[in-house]
């Protein structure tokens, strides 16, 4: 599955998405285009203190669609 390829890329290279790198900003720039629904697979997944970094750096409409999608308990946090 494509996501799944792109999340390993994406943990692989946390560090670099959350320093805004160049290869870093093309991985976040593809976690954000996917469906609301399938990047809140990838932040479930997330550390909370990288979870707390990366999700202000979604857009407001951005946040909703994948607080939507998210398990309650991680809304709850």
């Amino acid at each position: 599955m494509i996501n799944t390829e792109l999340f390993t890329r994406a943990f692989e290279h946390l560090e670099a998405i959350k320093q805004e790198s160049p290869e870093g900003l093309a991985l976040w720039q593809e976690i954000v285009a996917l469906h609301p629904a399938d990047s809140a697979d990838f932040f479930q997944d997330l550390a909370l203190r990288d979870l707390q970094v990366l999700f202000v750096r979604l857009s407001v409409e951005q946040q909703v669609g994948v607080f939507s999608h998210v398990s309650e308990a991680l809304k709850v946090y």
